[in-house]
């Protein structure tokens, strides 16, 4: 195809990064919906007021049970809190949380 006579504008397409919160604990940003994939479900958070600073985070059973209380458009925080026993098999546990507002006069990115 010949760029000059491309009548068209484009975007270029983003790709999301993986969170891997062995590096980093927690992620903050905006809970913009979810990646269905062979692997599972996965989290897309929007973590800046650029629109391609995106990062999928992978689920898992403890982390989709407590996705199910988070709606798109939510501000939220996940953390990480590690690998813990369960009765048959070690799992990676999460804690999430819903902003109830913003503390003072500060922005929500």
């Amino acid at each position: 195809m010949n760029e000059k006579n491309d009548v068209y504008q484009w975007k270029k397409v983003a790709q999301y990064k993986a969170h891997n919160f062995e590096d980093v604990n927690t992620l903050i940003g905006i809970y913009i919906g979810t990646l269905n994939s062979d692997l599972g479900i996965n989290y897309l958070v929007q973590v800046s007021n650029d629109p391609t600073d995106i990062y999928l985070v992978f689920g898992n059973k403890v982390l989709s049970n407590k996705m199910l209380n988070v709606n798109v458009g939510d501000k939220i925080k996940i953390v990480y809190l590690g690998k813990e026993k369960g009765k048959t098999w070690e799992y990676k546990n999460f804690d999430v949380y819903v902003s109830e507002g913003v503390k003072d006069d500060k922005p929500v990115f």
